[in-house]
């Protein structure tokens, strides 16, 4: 009797981890739409506007819940908010500018494969053989969707060195992941995390975009900026279930499901982006075998 609650608790956490994949594909998608509606649109301005919007959504749940405080996890959480939202998101708008939603997203969502190796150093999480063979398939999956991205670069406007851009975005997202988990160990609030990372990012990449001048390139019109604030609002309600996802399972678990979010992304490609993406079997082919690896990292725990 005493495995049902253990089974239910599952059920949540898995449901967490699927809303959030929802709301990360759905995020990448309106940065597109935003960008390709306006050609001085760039990842700086995607990524100071959705940082905006985070930061609205998240500390208005956090003074309406107004939960405890402790420096330790205040560090450990402004660290992931850094890594996730300063680099991580930088990367990831970059890579979606330059290579599109459906090369560049299923990249970056190979992030599980880093989030396994840094829980397995950080938190002493065990990796199992079968997290090798997920990470064989993810690898063999972006090898592909590399290949495949190819025949989308028909006018030559991006080179083949651009596929690191999403690539790095991938291991900054993975560390991030155990590094919140390292936050909740401290402090199991995920809202106080969620609202310190983003209150940290936002301030930091507010300053470095002043004082490198960078700020001039900074797009705020109609056309574009509510398809970023949609953007960031969707970011929050993906870093809401993620948190919580995470305050109650592994890492390990949370993250792989978390990251089907790409076939999310390829799916709502399809339908609002018909006009600037296209999909080719390659990068389609390559997108699954990296969620089936994600998958399997995930199901064999």
């Amino acid at each position: 009797m005493r495995a049902k609650p253990h089974g239910v608790l599952g059920m949540i956490v898995e449901s967490l981890a699927l809303a959030a994949a929802f709301f990360y594909g759905l995020n990448s998608v309106l940065v597109r739409m935003g960008m390709a509606r306006d050609a001085k649109s760039n990842p700086f301005s995607a990524s100071i506007i959705t940082m905006f919007a985070d930061l609205i959504f998240m500390w208005a749940i956090y003074i309406a819940i107004s939960p405890p405080f402790i420096i330790e996890a205040a560090w450990v959480f402004a660290t992931a908010g850094i890594i996730a939202q300063v680099f991580a998101r930088t990367l990831n708008y970059t890579g979606i500018h330059r290579l599109g939603v459906s090369v560049s997203t299923p990249i970056s969502g190979a992030n599980p494969v880093f989030a396994a190796i840094t829980a397995s150093i950080l938190l002493s999480e065990i990796m199992l053989p079968q997290t090798y063979v997920g990470i064989a398939l993810v690898v063999c999956g972006v090898a592909v969707v590399s290949l495949g991205s190819r025949e989308l670069d028909l006018a030559g406007h991006w080179k083949k060195r651009d596929l690191i851009i999403p690539l790095s975005a991938s291991v900054c997202y993975g560390l991030a992941a155990t590094v919140r988990k390292v936050g909740l160990n401290i402090l199991n609030v995920p809202v106080a995390g969620a609202s310190l990372g983003i209150l940290t990012a936002f301030s930091i990449y507010a300053i470095f975009l002043l004082l490198s001048g960078k700020i001039k390139t900074v797009a705020v019109n109609r056309l574009s900026s509510p398809f970023f604030m949609a953007a960031g609002f969707s970011t929050a309600l993906a870093w809401i279930c993620n948190f919580t996802a995470l305050s109650m399972g592994r890492v390990s678990i949370v993250a792989p499901i978390q990251s089907t979010s790409p076939l999310v992304s390829l799916f709502l490609c399809r339908i609002f982006l018909r006009d600037c993406e296209k999909l080719t079997a390659k990068v389609i082919v390559g997108a699954v075998a990296v969620v089936l690896g994600i998958v399997v990292i995930s199901l064999f725990k």
